[in-house]
């Protein structure tokens, strides 16, 4: 089995990329959405609420409005919910690893270059489009003004380093040349099983 890594920076079509690494038959995993299930988990949960408090979860639900404030203001305590969260996600993935049959698995996250699991990818995928496009993406997508968006992107940097690591660069612009270059990849990555 052939484990790819798939990131790149928040509007930059992630996604839509690994929907397309679905339709033509890997097995997919977005860190992001399972993060998101997993930390409604007892014990995830448990140690979100001593970090944050009581407030982190309103009706039963993640306060997601409220801990990304949280982080967005204070690295440290963003650290120790990355140490809370990674590890379990980790796991997590190791088991749907373990219990696919495909060929080849694509994992998602926009953080795969700090991940833990970097390491365990044969292939990296790295996902760009320019800043205007990506910021015209989340402001349809979130409904969110412009001066937000910038806030959060400011957070976000894939350095010269990172994209040296990178098996492939795709540049999402026009979707036709994206799902182009997604089945090359992909029937590249087959052909070196």
């Amino acid at each position: 089995m052939i484990l790819v890594g798939l990131t790149g920076l928040m509007g930059s079509g992630k996604s839509t990329v690994l929907l397309m690494f679905k339709e033509f038959g890997a097995a997919v995993y977005n860190a992001d959405t399972e993060a998101k299930l997993l930390m409604h988990s007892p014990a995830l949960r448990q140690e979100i609420e001593l970090l944050f408090g009581k407030i982190a979860y309103v009706d039963e639900k993640l306060n997601r409005k409220y801990i990304s404030k949280v982080v967005f203001d204070d690295p440290v305590k963003l650290k120790q919910l990355n140490s809370i969260v990674h590890p379990a996600v980790k796991i997590h993935f190791e088991n749907f690893v373990a219990n696919s049959k495909a060929d080849c698995v694509v994992y998602e996250s926009a953080l795969l270059f700090q991940s833990s699991l970097k390491s365990l990818f044969d292939f990296i995928v790295v996902v760009t489009a320019p800043v205007e496009e990506r910021i015209l993406r989340i402001m349809k997508r979130d409904n969110s003004n412009k001066e937000a968006i910038e806030k959060r992107l400011a957070h976000q940097k894939i350095t010269v380093n990172e994209l040296e690591q990178a098996d492939f660069i795709i540049e999402n612009v026009a979707i036709n040349s994206t799902r182009l270059s997604v089945k090359n990849i992909y029937s590249f990555i087959l052909g070196n099983q």
